[in-house]
């Protein structure tokens, strides 16, 4: 594996894991106790999810909004904003 391959499974690994993650503590809030720094917010939508489809549902919104983030972020990183203008973000390789 390339380390480019392994960066971006890296990157998807992170995205799924936030989303199921998620979508477990609206099912169950319990399970964010650990970890949630929105609680009450998590508390309040598993009051309003009523069935499997609403999980899944909030499953694929998560997905999309989370593709979003990270595509928005490596065009970023990758100067294809206004930003370059001012700097660029190399990514360098230690070996």
């Amino acid at each position: 594996m390339t380390l480019e391959e392994a960066f971006f499974k890296d990157l998807a690994h992170h995205l799924q894991t936030w989303r199921d993650d998620l979508v477990k503590a609206i099912a169950d809030p319990g399970s964010a106790a650990q970890w949630a720094e929105t609680a009450s917010a998590i508390e309040r939508l598993h009051r309003k999810v009523g069935s499997p489809q609403d999980l899944d549902d909030l499953r694929a919104v998560l997905d999309e909004c989370f593709r979003g983030i990270l595509h928005s972020t490596l065009v970023t990183i990758d100067g294809g904003t206004a930003i370059t203008r001012e700097c660029r973000q190399i990514l360098m390789r230690y070996e």
